[in-house]
């Protein structure tokens, strides 16, 4: 079982602007692949969820829609893995 912290969540959610960040994005992507296949097994809570939330609804991180925020997470936990 892997435990993602938020940083996995928010390169997987957020477009990389550097070749450093399109690597975590292509991991993070990886990850969540293999999930949805039911390759891997991951698990996380609500901390962790609300930590991305405010990362990426924050004006001082990313400044995404709120709305946009809450449909991109709420995807997360109907992976089947």
């Amino acid at each position: 079982m892997i435990f993602p912290d938020t940083n996995v969540f928010v390169r997987y959610l957020v477009q990389p602007a550097t070749p450093e960040l399109r690597a975590m994005a292509e991991a993070a992507k990886a990850l969540f692949t293999a999930a949805e296949r039911g390759d891997e097994e991951i698990t996380t809570t609500e901390v962790v969820l609300h930590e991305a939330a405010y990362v990426l609804a924050s004006k001082a991180h990313y400044g995404l829609p709120v709305v946009d925020v809450t449909a991109a997470l709420a995807t997360i936990p109907r992976l089947p893995g």
